[in-house]
């Protein structure tokens, strides 16, 4: 009875740490998180100030990426060491989500000169970029991502039978996806910055973005991104 039982907590740790070895499993957090980051800053902001704003962070359909990055990488980062203690993966959980947060508004204002969000009026702020107060809010989404979503991840899993063709499919759908809409995202945003500067289209493809994705377009799609409508 003993080694049976030992058996089965060496499976259920075994199934555990696949979740975030997967890189299929990966696709599907990134893309659930980025749905559902989305959502939750959206009724944020209008509880907070009572307007709807849009909060998208892609062209193409409901998702803010930096959301589904940071889950991506808390679990890769924190799910090795989940049975560690509470503060020591709200730590690792701090310095992963405020490292994204920071990078990713350091690179929307060098390459495309948008901010979508400034911490310059709260104290402990590194740059304007983060904060004290919202690296202990990633620290403990962190810690509830590790504790709760992380094992509701493999019970998901483990039932969707993920080495079957289909959800290989599926997932390869998905990835090719989210591929062409972030590469379509920075391409769009790339090419506003240039006709910012009154940089004209040199072909077919930068007269097609200038079509498609206007500077209404832009503005409206990503309205909390302070500068693009300077553009």
């Amino acid at each position: 009875m003993e080694r049976i039982a030992e058996r089965h907590i060496t499976h259920k740790k075994t199934q555990c740490t696949t979740v975030a070895q997967s890189w299929r499993n990966l696709v599907w957090i990134f893309a659930i998180m980025s749905v559902l980051g989305l959502l939750g800053e959206t009724l944020q902001h209008w509880i907070a100030f009572g307007v709807v704003e849009s909060r998208a962070g892609l062209v193409w359909g409901p998702f803010s990426p930096i959301y589904g990055l940071a889950a991506v990488l808390l679990s890769v980062f924190l799910e090795p060491f989940s049975d560690r203690p509470y503060w020591f993966l709200f730590f690792i959980a701090a310095v992963v989500g405020g490292s994204v947060e920071y990078f990713a508004s350091w690179a929307m204002e060098t390459f495309w000169g948008v901010v979508a969000w400034s911490y310059l009026d709260l104290p402990f702020n590194f740059d304007g970029r983060t904060d004290v107060f919202h690296c202990a809010v990633w620290g403990t989404l962190g810690l509830l991502w590790v504790k709760v979503g992380l094992p509701l991840c493999d019970k998901v899993f483990s039932h969707i039978k993920t080495q079957n063709r289909p959800y290989k499919i599926c997932t390869l759908i998905l990835s090719v996806y989210l591929a062409v809409d972030i590469a379509v995202t920075i391409t769009a945003l790339l090419r506003a910055d240039e006709r910012t500067h009154g940089e004209p289209p040199r072909n077919a493809v930068e007269e097609y973005y200038d079509h498609q994705f206007t500077n209404e377009f832009l503005s409206s799609r990503f309205e909390n991104m302070g500068g693009l409508g300077e553009i």
